[in-house]
Formats: C-alpha cells, sequence, structure tokens
C-alpha cells in the first residue's frame, strides 16, 4: 500500500537538507543534495513529493548526487505536463 508507506516515511531534517533548483532538459527542478552514505530524503515540488531511502557502497569526494522532483508543465518539443 503505497500511500500508507509514503506517509511513514520520515525525511531528513538535518541542515544538510537544504534544496536547490537547477535546471534539467529546460524544466526547473528541485533537488536535496545527498551528502551522507546512508539516508532518508524527501523533495517536493508542487503536489510532487519523491522519497528516498538509500546506502552507496562509498561515496568521493569529487561527485554529487541529488533528488530531484519536477511537476509542471514541460514545453520543449510540445507541450505536457510532467511529473
Amino acid at each position: 500500500n503505497w500511500t500508507s508507506y509514503a506517509s511513514s516515511v520520515e525525511a531528513s531534517s538535518s541542515p544538510s537538507n537544504q534544496e536547490f533548483q537547477s535546471t534539467v532538459f529546460c524544466d526547473e527542478f528541485t533537488f536535496v543534495e545527498l551528502r551522507e552514505i546512508t539516508g532518508n530524503y524527501t523533495v517536493c515540488q508542487n503536489d510532487l513529493c519523491c522519497y528516498l531511502s538509500y546506502q552507496m557502497t562509498e561515496k568521493r569526494a569529487d561527485e554529487v548526487y541529488a533528488l530531484g522532483a519536477f511537476d509542471g508543465l514541460h514545453t520543449v518539443e510540445g507541450q505536457y505536463h510532467l511529473q
């Protein structure tokens, strides 16, 4: 039951959980950087929330990982709503 699971997920509330905006394929996504080797994160944009529970085997200092969400009108090569 996805609704029960999604309601029970606890997002990271640490100061490192700062959102930022960036463009991917001409759409402005909301991102949160995954700074730890393991964790639970949530990122939301409009009515869409994405949840991630993860564990990496290693994280190098020269690598950046992020969780992103987009909920809006995509207007490149047509117009359609994306989540």
